[in-house]
């Protein structure tokens, strides 16, 4: 037990603020692309949406980690793409932000270590990621955020 919580590290502690989701998303989305120079083409659909209370750099880098892993699983073919969506939480207040990739590396699209690391963010931000798909030809994860007091 000591070991796993050593190896966890200090716990994550939100710093709740105003903020600005879609620009949260666009900066970690052309971060990734930057840092993986063979990038599928990645599009964005990130409506004007109302600032949510949440810790931003948290949600940064739980989109990073998501938007990577996906990309990273895609392989760069005509027909390869990562669509990053963001709108308001069906269920409450906060966002749903949507990482969907086709064109999927041989043997079925897998994560990396990014969506473990993302669940823990996303879990300190009384959120949570859910792979909703995932087989040989797309990838589809679903991050909800909600507000925070």
């Amino acid at each position: 037990d000591q070991v796993v919580a050593h190896a966890r590290g200090p716990a994550l502690t939100p710093v709740p603020e105003p903020v600005d989701v879609c620009r949260v998303v666009r900066v970690a989305v052309d971060v990734v692309a930057r840092a993986i120079p063979r990038a599928p083409s990645i599009a964005l659909d990130l409506p004007t949406l109302p600032p949510i209370r949440t810790d931003e750099r948290l949600l940064a880098l739980l989109a990073m980690y998501v938007v990577r892993d996906v990309v990273e699983a895609t392989v760069v073919t005509r027909d390869a793409a990562v669509d990053v969506t963001a709108r308001p939480e069906r269920r409450g207040d906060g966002v749903e932000i949507m990482v969907a990739g086709r064109g999927c590396r041989s043997g079925g699209g897998r994560l990396g270590l990014g969506i473990g690391l993302a669940r823990d963010l996303a879990a300190a931000l009384r959120g949570d990621v859910e792979v909703v798909s995932s087989n040989e030809d797309s990838i589809v994860v679903l991050i909800r955020v909600p507000t925070m007091p």
